[in-house]
């Protein structure tokens, strides 16, 4: 090999890569307004909030290391609060609960808190040549237990825990991406029907969603859908 690696016109990878994360919020701080380098931020926008988060692998619980200490992932959000806004959906998992009507959150409270998310990669809206990682589909995080109380479905399977099947590899595909981030909302709705002790919850907490496709993942999400709302 030269001096010099390949030339290549691919987009940059980030260092975390594409894969479902315990992420614990270690820090919060006010983000400056985005500018261009040279350039004052336009008249009225308003500061951000700056999330520092420490990973740890969902499957085993393990710390993201880079270069042998334990890595810090830093997400920007604004500090809108409306529903889906991505400051009030980590706030939410982070909480492990919905935000009230005109609450007011204390960002102390946050700290040392732990949600349960999706990392993926995407293209930089300020550099098209880089990519970069974005934490999606928070939700609140429950420690695993070996298995639930003696519950059993109508096939008479045991309901036991079991490890998240939204989970994708460092080199995965758009399509990879997607079919994860989709198992994700299945396995968040599914948790709600838990909650809410719907009519099917135990014959959803069975399924293996590991080896089916896109259409019967889709197919499986509107079932478990109806079956809350019919509740």
């Amino acid at each position: 090999m030269g001096l010099f690696e390949t030339v290549t016109n691919a987009a940059s990878t980030p260092i975390v890569p594409q894969d479902r994360f315990i992420f614990e919020c270690v820090a919060i701080g006010e983000q400056p307004p985005y500018a261009p380098p040279g350039e004052q931020p336009k008249p009225g926008a308003r500061p951000g909030i700056k999330w520092e988060l420490a990973l740890y692998f969902a499957g085993t619980g393990e710390p993201f290391y880079f270069q042998d200490e334990p890595y810090i992932f830093y997400q920007s959000t604004t500090a809108n609060m409306q529903r889906g806004a991505r400051a009030r959906e980590y706030a939410e998992a982070l909480l492990g609960r919905e935000l009230g009507e005109g609450e007011q959150i204390n960002p102390n409270d946050l700290i040392g808190k732990r949600g349960l998310g999706m990392i993926i990669h995407e293209l930089s809206r300020n550099d098209k040549t880089k990519k970069v990682a974005k934490l999606v589909a928070p939700e609140p995080y429950r420690e695993a237990v070996a298995a639930r109380p003696a519950a059993r479905s109508n096939n008479a399977t045991a309901v036991m825990e079991r490890p998240s099947a939204a989970s994708v590899s460092a080199d995965a595909t758009d399509t990879d991406v997607d079919r994860a981030l989709l198992i994700a909302a299945i396995e968040k709705k599914v948790k709600q029907a838990e909650k809410l002790q719907t009519r099917k919850h135990l014959d959803w907490l069975a399924m293996d969603l590991s080896a089916l496709d896109a259409d019967e993942l889709e197919a499986i999400k509107a079932s478990v859908q109806a079956d809350i709302d019919a509740d």
